[in-house]
């Protein structure tokens, strides 16, 4: 009965985990789509800086 709590709690645990993440690695994505958006218009704006 033991075993089987630990398992328990143990996949739970787990599955919080995956779940962060996955989340944090949305995040990221999101973060470099938004760069990847920004990026000409900040090359633009330091070739007219220059």
């Amino acid at each position: 009965m033991e075993t089987l709590a630990e398992d328990g709690s143990q996949s739970e645990c787990l599955q919080s985990n995956t779940s962060h993440v996955s989340s944090f690695y949305k995040r990221k994505r999101h973060h470099e789509n938004q760069l990847h958006r920004f990026l000409p218009t900040l090359l633009e704006i330091c070739y007219r800086l220059n």
